[in-house]
């Protein structure tokens, strides 16, 4: 099978959905972010600084400098190209595990830290719940969705519980 964490989860489901490598009978996605730009702009807290982000890029981009690095504050600090900022972020939801779910052909398990989809920003709060009810809708039930309690995105303090809930 497959597993990868957080952005590396995102790289294997658009892999798995797009890419139709070799068959692969299962797959363990922990904690991949939501990548999608509207989902971004709509932050209450953050989305203004989200949009000036994407506008910087998007200038860096036409004025012929798209290798040009940029201190980004929003959806995590971090130092990117721009082109790269506009690719992951800015290209609306072509990177969004949540539509390439019906095109992934693993039996999957999505797995998240109860921090991050209770506490945590916006491209992770509530995910576990969104899953589950689009499991439930649209008849995914090579799909399931966990939540290891008290974990963070980075599964510090809870990794024997994270191993409980992906042996299970």
């Amino acid at each position: 099978g497959v597993a990868a964490h957080s952005l590396g989860a995102v790289k294997a489901a658009y892999w798995l959905a797009k890419i139709s490598p070799p068959a692969s009978p299962r797959f363990l996605a922990i904690s991949p972010p939501r990548l999608n730009t509207r989902l971004l702009e709509n932050d209450a807290a953050r989305g203004e600084i989200f949009k000036e982000h994407l506008a910087h890029a998007r200038e860096l981009c036409e004025k012929g400098h798209p290798e040009e690095v940029m201190k980004v504050r929003f959806p995590i600090p971090n130092w990117l190209a721009a082109s790269t900022y506009l690719d992951k972020y800015g290209s609306f939801a072509k990177y969004d595990y949540f539509e390439l779910l019906d095109s992934i052909p693993s039996k999957t398990l999505w797995v998240f830290g109860e921090n991050e989809v209770r506490d945590g920003s916006v491209n992770f709060r509530n995910v576990d719940n969104e899953l589950g009810k689009i499991f439930g809708e649209h008849s995914l039930f090579g799909h399931s969705v966990a939540v290891v309690p008290g974990a963070d995105h980075s599964y510090r303090t809870t990794r024997s519980d994270l191993r409980i809930v992906i042996e299970e």
